[in-house]
């Protein structure tokens, strides 16, 4: 007894993307609060003092890698001989 089934699709609507998306936008600019010129001088200040840390250690690696590779090639001099050259 084999009972068969209606299967109905329907067909949804087209969602407009482009429309959801300025709602959206339009949302979350109303909920962001407008930020102050001293809290914009604030947080470029702290980016400031971050960049210069960054640059202070990337000059630090920098002469740790050619002090290392002074090292070396003193070492590899000396163990030549100082009259081989």
């Amino acid at each position: 007894m084999s009972e068969s089934y209606d299967v109905v699709v329907t067909q949804q609507k087209k969602r407009n993307k482009g429309l959801y998306a300025a709602a959206t936008a339009v949302a979350v600019t109303a909920l962001v609060p407008v930020a102050s010129n001293a809290a914009l001088a604030e947080i470029g200040a702290e980016l400031s003092t971050e960049m210069e840390a960054g640059k202070l250690i990337i000059v630090a690696i920098m002469t740790l890698g050619a002090t290392l590779l002074a090292m070396f090639a003193g070492y590899r001099y000396m163990k030549r001989g100082a009259n081989s050259a």
